[in-house]
């Protein structure tokens, strides 16, 4: 059998993207009333008048139209729909998805077939909240200020004084951003000589037009019941993409881009993006009781030794993949500027990375599992390895680590009794991670963590068992 099928959803994003966009712009109004403020305790009923409220500010006209913060700019027009002009809210377009599927399916016998098939979605137009107040170091001057001062403290520090201020030193420039900064401002008095020179560490919109997309190749053994059993199992290889891998649909749909002047560095696997997956599901109902393999005449035996079965679900599964982070911003105030990776691939990081658990020194809490080489004397990695990336203006290596294969068996057991023609009672256990089995989450790679290296969580939990019971009439 041969069959395909193609489909196309709208949705609606709610509320949310308006709400966290609209009250980011300063456009708020307060109106409250507070007992034993602007009225007397226990004074108020339903019937009774307003009281005198306060409100905060008095009054309220914002120098901006709301449609001006919420959706002008960023290739808005483009994304978003139709421009209506200066002034007018832009035509929003409902976001949808498109779903597709082609497969192929084979009867091996009465009971068995086996299925092929391929699975693609792809979301378009959906709604993406991000913060347009990006700190700008280009066109301003403030990136080649920063370098000079960089340079102006290697030269004072090299005659023993720390300090990036232009003391005349050769090499040393002036620093006229930095110079007007420190100095007076309206009703603030400069900064006192020298006193800002020591230290050598120094708004929403809303756009339519985030794209995820989805495309796995699907393999199905399915068995119908037969001898008492059925069965079933897949395999899964897939990939799906978005440029927001994190985002909390809770707060509008948010995620800060790297960079507002390139939003394709953000196309990335999204979070829970597992490549192959492996899954079998199965029951099997105990050949005992009445009209079994093993018949049971005997009402007493067949209430105790029948309507038993088994079921169990194995799944083994590739490990999701995470960027590694180094928690610097070199060149926006908004996205990881990347890490700095020397002398080995980012095959070889994963590897060294992801060894064996074993356990730390006595009194410790935690496993690690990055290779002894990667870990410096104070816990963080070796710098001349792995290392934050520094170089004001420029975004360093950007990867993704993929997690170690993982596997989990859960297990049920059920026990059928007939009471009399009209009551049953069922008796169910369901055994969560029956083998107790540990998988360990990722260990932290942040470079300056001090626990580099050290895993502190599990993937999956330990075992459970859940016992119930049933009487049914």
């Amino acid at each position: 059998m041969i069959r395909g099928s193609y489909g196309i959803a709208y949705f609606d994003e709610g509320l949310n993207g308006f709400y966290w966009t609209n009250t980011n712009a300063g456009n708020w109004q307060q109106i409250s009333a507070t007992a034993g403020s602007q009225f007397a305790a226990g004074s108020q009923t339903l019937q009774s008048a307003d009281p005198q409220f306060l409100v905060a500010p008095a009054k309220f006209n914002p120098p901006f139209s709301e449609y001006q913060f919420a959706f002008q700019g960023y290739d808005v027009s483009t994304n978003a729909g139709q421009s209506n002009g200066p002034g007018k809210l832009p035509t929003m377009r409902n976001p949808y998805v498109q779903t597709w599927n082609f497969g192929i399916q084979r009867e091996f016998s009465r009971t068995t077939v086996l299925e092929v098939r391929y699975v693609g979605n792809k979301t378009t137009h959906k709604w993406h909240q991000y913060a347009i107040s990006e700190v700008n170091i280009f066109e301003n001057g403030f990136l080649s200020e920063f370098q000079n001062a960089q340079r102006n403290l290697a030269i004072s520090q090299a005659a023993g004084v720390n300090s990036f201020q232009n003391r005349g030193l050769a090499g040393q420039v002036p620093l006229p951003i930095l110079e007007t900064a420190f100095g007076a401002n309206g009703s603030n008095a400069a900064l006192a000589a020298g006193s800002s020179w020591t230290s050598s560490t120094f708004v929403n919109d809303l756009l339519q037009g985030q794209a995820a997309n989805y495309n796995g190749l699907q393999v199905e053994l399915r068995q119908r019941l037969r001898y008492g059993a059925t069965l079933t199992a897949s395999y899964t290889w897939s990939h799906a993409l978005t440029d927001m891998p994190t985002q909390s649909s809770a707060s509008g749909n948010v995620q800060n881009y790297t960079t507002i002047r390139n939003f394709n560095l953000d196309k990335a696997p999204i979070s829970n993006d597992r490549r192959q997956a492996f899954r079998f599901y199965g029951t099997y109902e105990l050949p005992f009781g009445a009209g079994k393999k093993v018949n049971i005449t005997n009402p007493v035996l067949n209430r105790v030794l029948g309507g038993w079965s088994i079921g169990s679900i194995a799944t083994v599964v590739s490990g999701a993949e995470s960027l590694v982070t180094s928690g610097y911003q070199t060149m926006t105030n908004y996205g990881d500027s990347g890490v700095n990776l020397q002398g080995i691939t980012s095959t070889q990081f994963r590897n060294m990375l992801l060894e064996a658990p074993r356990n730390n020194p006595a009194g410790t809490f935690s496993l690690t599992r990055a290779d002894p080489s990667l870990i410096s004397a104070s816990g963080t990695s070796v710098q001349s390895i792995f290392a934050p990336w520094t170089t004001p203006g420029m975004l360093g290596q950007k990867f993704y680590i993929t997690g170690a294969w993982f596997w989990s068996l859960n297990g049920s057991i059920n026990k059928d009794v007939r009471i009399n023609d009209r009551m049953r009672l069922t008796l169910q256990g369901e055994f969560l991670n029956v083998l107790n089995h540990p998988e360990f989450d990722l260990p932290s790679f942040s470079p300056t963590s001090t626990t580099f290296g050290q895993v502190t969580s599990s993937m999956i939990s330990p075992r459970n068992i859940e016992l119930r019971g049933y009487i049914r009439w």
